[in-house]
């Protein structure tokens, strides 16, 4: 656990680096205290997870997923193909059936289908997120780490 604590230190002290901040000008850009920032930079504290969510969003170049584990680059890639494509640009289309469709009759039997029943809530659902995206999800877990996924 030790050794955690001293890496996301160090991750953090890398990113005051490439920002030009001494740990005063950081801790007020990230809008953390700067006493907590010094226990953290100090091997006293873990950073809690509001801390880390403030880094992340007063820095949105640097990637969670290295401030978290170390693992990959700092910064996020340009082309983001780092992360996955979760919501795509197209909306939903929903699919219109002709009333010969609906009730159609196969060759040789008696039984109808059933017609579809169209919902406007759907409709408007669908008609509410085709002008709306969702840009980022943020995920907290139990044990106060979290993951994000923007686009």
């Amino acid at each position: 656990m030790h050794n955690i604590q001293c890496k996301m230190k160090d991750r953090i002290r890398q990113i005051m680096e490439y920002e030009g901040l001494n740990a005063a000008q950081f801790s007020k850009k990230v809008q953390i205290n700067g006493s907590a920032l010094s226990h953290i930079l100090n091997d006293r504290n873990l950073p809690s997870s509001s801390a880390l969510m403030r880094i992340i969003s007063a820095c949105p170049e640097i990637d969670v997923e290295w401030l978290m584990t170390g693992k990959g680059e700092m910064l996020k890639s340009e082309n983001g193909a780092d992360y996955p494509v979760l919501f795509p640009e197209n909306p939903v289309s929903v699919p219109t059936a002709t009333d010969e469709e609906e009730y159609a009759t196969e060759k040789g039997s008696k039984k109808l289908s059933k017609p579809r029943k169209t919902i406007d809530i759907q409709e408007e659902i669908i008609d509410k997120t085709a002008h709306s995206r969702i840009t980022k999800i943020v995920v907290f877990y139990a044990d106060n780490t979290f993951e994000e996924f923007s686009k």
